[in-house]
């Protein structure tokens, strides 16, 4: 059994994240960009810095890979949300959320986005 949890544990902090992601902006093309990046490093211990860039800003991406994925914050000039990312199907699956009353995710008011690997 703790053979087994381990192996969860060290196949999750062996997932990658690095490398540049996009996806369509959720506002649509009628937005100054219509296309969301996602550039994100990682180093051998499982922490992730990078930036989130949408309609011209680039925000910054601060992290660590979880069993459950990458776990994190993008934060810049007045926005700071919770950001959880994981690997599905050849895509990058991130969902982001704002901070309730209480500082915790308001995971009701979560917006997911799918992001495709740059190659």
């Amino acid at each position: 059994m703790l053979a087994a949890a381990l192996c969860v544990s060290m196949s999750a902090a062996a997932q990658s994240y690095a490398g540049t992601y996009t996806a369509r902006n959720p506002k649509g093309a009628t937005v100054t960009g219509a296309t969301v990046t996602l550039t994100l490093r990682q180093d051998v211990q499982g922490a992730v810095a990078g930036t989130f860039s949408v309609d011209g800003a680039a925000l910054a991406v601060h992290g660590e890979v979880t069993e459950d994925g990458l776990l994190g914050m993008v934060v810049g000039e007045g926005t700071r949300l919770y950001i959880l990312a994981r690997h599905e199907a050849g895509r990058l699956v991130v969902v982001l959320a704002e901070p309730n009353a209480v500082g915790l995710p308001n995971l009701q008011a979560a917006r997911e986005l799918v992001f495709t690997p740059r190659r």
